[in-house]
């Protein structure tokens, strides 16, 4: 973001400016705002009496926002086998990148303590080079899910039945192929949508019911291809309406019309051509500059019933956080992503649930306060540089301590961190256990250019900035990514899809070959091993699935679940800021869509009058 945006922000949200600094991993020019110093300030910590101040950030919001992204797989799965029972698994480590993997019922048992694997801290070696022997002997899960009933193929998911490769997905259930889903039933193909059922191909909506794509949408019931619609009834390929029935093309329609643009629908033919109206339109449909709905001094994108929500996404109910990414229902929290609720006091933290309060620079907690530097805690208290602690309270790499003595020694480790200029920081990216290209990093910032060792370049995506130097020759390799920055930051880079191993004896058929109705599907394509038309990689149609496309009357997919997502996630909006014109007033106005777009955009209150008349 350039210089005039955080001005902007400044100004509108009237939060003054206190210091200017270059983000040391992309030279750009971002600032500290009094909001933020204030923040921090709430958030810093009081260990042995003392109170540890956090320092101030190195890298702008959106560089944080992309290193916590780093340490978030949500959709590369490998076999592995437990380090404990031997068992097959499949998990979201690759072998090269955590060394031992156990199942969720053995993290349980006696055979695994984490206490086993502590290591008492010795002051005269460096703290990071204590925590990463902890990192690289301990046995981890072989991915983080919790009461989940059959649903092993999900990660980062909770309290659901009958899930399918999907991840942040909580409470729902017959749901597949789904990206942060809350109170679902009955969904498919899905980003950020919660509490609705019967739901296919859509974003960024809640309580819908019978819908199929539907974009920024809610209360809406029997509709299909709509676009920022509220309140609505079979309507149809419409956009920007309200409390409306019956609507084709924003027009009324009558039951017949209606009745025969649904029974198009059952056909892969017309839906590919009802989709690709769909996508003109949507490129065409003037937009709000940002979708923030009943917020009060707030600003962000995707923001709902928040207040003093600062630069945050794709969350609501949200009371005095900054630059927060997909959470619900925390107060006080900043620079977190995909966090659940009852957070607050949180700082530089991604994929949590429940609970977590005066915390900072951990993944993946859950019910824990007084945390520190930590991955994978659950029930835990006051805990500095452990992994994968449950029902334990005042450790130190996974060492128990009487509570004065791990205070002392945690106050120190946090003072020598001062003095090293290591501290108030999440961890650095040779942390990181996942290879780049299976995190959500590739999802939001896809990388420019790769760069083998031979010097070759191969362009990944052309809109984006960002050069991989690949260091070695290997499956996961190491690499170094270059942003524009003082220094290159040392990433893992997946060089070659996935293994596929089709078993000799399949069904197999071509996604071409598919039924163009899905009234002549029958139940035995279940059976069959599915080849994407545009890849060529298998996938597969589950009885689940294939109920959800009888029930919305829809054709089947022809292209793997993995490209689909792609689609969606590159159809929606950037989660930074821009300056443009309002296309209504001609004001300028802060967007998350840039200048220059082909479809126009509305500051909040033109749209609104857009809206509702």
């Amino acid at each position: 973001m350039d210089k005039k945006v955080y001005e902007f922000i400044s100004k509108q949200m009237n939060d003054p400016i206190i210091e200017r600094r270059t983000c040391a991993w992309t030279g750009e020019k971002f600032a500290i705002y009094q909001g933020d110093v204030d923040l921090l300030d709430k958030i810093s910590p009081v260990i042995g009496g003392k109170k540890m101040d956090i320092p101030f950030p190195t890298l702008s919001p959106l560089a944080r926002m992309r290193r916590r992204m780093m340490f978030r797989n949500e959709r590369g799965l490998y076999m592995r086998q437990s380090a404990l029972s031997g068992k097959k698994v499949i998990s979201m480590y690759h072998p090269d990148m955590v060394r031992d993997v156990v199942l969720p019922q053995e993290i349980y048992s006696n055979e695994y303590d984490p206490l086993s694997w502590g290591i008492s801290f010795d002051a005269q070696v460096p703290f990071f080079a204590q925590y990463r022997t902890l990192q690289e002997n301990i046995a981890r899960p072989w991915t983080i899910a919790f009461n989940n009933l059959n649903g092993d193929y999900n990660v980062y998911s909770s309290d659901n039945k009958n899930i399918y490769l999907c991840a942040d997905a909580m409470r729902s259930e017959d749901t597949l192929y789904a990206t942060t889903v809350k109170q679902v039933k009955n969904g498919v193909d899905l980003l950020n949508v919660w509490e609705s059922d019967y739901v296919y191909e859509s974003v960024s909506s809640h309580h819908l019911t019978k819908c199929i794509q539907a974009w920024y949408c809610e209360h809406c019931y029997d509709c299909g291809f709509i676009t920022t619609c509220k309140n609505c009834t079979n309507c149809f390929l419409c956009s920007n309406l309200s409390d409306k029935q019956n609507h084709i093309l924003n027009k009324p329609a009558s039951k017949e019309e209606i009745a025969t643009f649904k029974s198009m629908m059952r056909t892969h033919t017309w839906m590919q051509k009802i989709k690709e109206q769909f996508e003109e339109r949507w490129d065409t449909e003037p937009r709000p500059a940002s979708w923030v709905i009943n917020s009060e001094h707030s600003c962000g994108s995707v923001l709902s019933n928040s207040q003093n929500a600062f630069m945050c996404f794709d969350s609501h109910d949200l009371q005095n956080c900054r630059y927060c990414i997909v959470g619900e229902f925390n107060t006080d929290c900043m620079d977190c992503s995909i966090f659940n609720p009852n957070a607050s006091q949180a700082y530089e933290q991604v994929c949590w649930w429940y609970q977590i309060s005066k915390s900072a620079f951990n993944t993946t907690c859950r019910q824990s306060s007084e945390t520190y530097l930590s991955e994978f805690i659950l029930n835990g208290n006051h805990m500095l540089g452990c992994i994968n602690m449950q029902n334990a309270d005042h450790c130190i790499l996974n060492k128990k301590y009487p509570k004065e003595e791990r205070e002392t020694i945690a106050k120190d480790i946090i003072e020598g961190l001062q003095q090293e200029g290591s501290r108030g920081e999440f961890f650095d990216t040779t942390f990181c256990p996942f290879p780049y290209n299976d995190t959500v990093a590739m999802d939001y910032f896809p990388i420019h250019t790769v760069i083998g060792m031979d010097g070759k370049k191969e362009i990944i995506d052309a809109e984006w900035t960002g050069t991989v130097y690949l260091l070695e020759d290997a499956f996961i390799a190491r690499a170094e990514l270059d942003l524009g920055g003082k220094k290159r930051i040392p990433i893992h880079r997946r060089t070659q899809n996935y293994e596929i191993n089709i078993p000799e004896d399949a069904k197999i058929i071509q996604a071409k070959d598919l039924p163009d109705s899905i009234d002549d599907a029958d139940d035995d394509i279940c059976n069959y091993v599915i080849l994407c038309e545009q890849t060529g990689r298998p996938y597969r149609i589950t009885p689940i699935e294939l109920k959800i496309y009888r029930a919305l009357w829809i054709s089947l997919p022809r292209l793997h679940h993995s490209i689909r997502h792609t689609q969606r996630i590159k159809r929606r909006a950037p989660r930074w800021f821009m300056m443009r014109n309002c296309d209504a007033t001609g004001e300028e106005v802060l967007s998350v869509y840039p200048p220059g777009t082909k479809y126009k955009v509305y500051n909040q209150k033109a749209f609104e009058k857009l809206l509702y008349g």
